[in-house]
């Protein structure tokens, strides 16, 4: 049997029900990757007099500032180093997920040479172990010389063993 509402509700039109927004707190499972969806069963939209349906989450990742994600839980770092760095070898403490991480540069060390940080990556989704943390060095050329810096540079060029 129907019912007649006399003064309906202008909010819900009669329907029973008014739209709004909830604030839900989820868990985000790690090693997550970007375009994931994660669906809640039973928490979306219910109609008429049925039991709510699923809530389905598209996943959007911000990229970071420092580190770049790669693929299986791996993350790269564009170190930066000066040129005597590079030819005489270097012991320096870089960022890592996980804090501060000594990384011994050793002598010689070419523009592009690759470090791996062993587990200091991302976790892997559906595993129990994160990826690597990638160093790839790049110099750091100074865009000012004073005058003696200049002659320096010359100077060791014009021995012809470097």
């Amino acid at each position: 049997m129907g019912e007649i509402i006399e003064k309906p509700c202008r909010n819900c039109k009669a329907s029973g029900k008014v739209p709004a927004r909830k604030k839900i707190q989820i868990e985000i499972p790690p090693g997550i990757e970007d375009g994931m969806t994660l669906q809640l069963q039973g928490r979306g939209i219910s109609y008429e007099n049925e039991s709510p349906g699923d809530l389905f989450i598209r996943i959007h990742i911000k990229p970071h500032q420092i580190f770049e994600r790669l693929e299986n839980g791996d993350i790269l770092y564009s170190l930066k180093l000066k040129f005597t760095e590079l030819v005489l070898g270097t012991e320096i403490v870089i960022p890592t997920l996980y804090g501060g991480e000594k990384l011994k540069i050793p002598v010689g060390t070419q523009i592009d040479s690759i470090f791996r940080l062993r587990g200091k990556g991302i976790p892997v989704h559906g595993r129990r172990s994160n990826g690597d943390q990638i160093v790839k060095l790049k110099l750091d050329i100074p865009t000012k010389l004073t005058e003696r810096q200049k002659w320096l540079i010359k100077e060791l060029d014009d021995t012809k063993n470097i």
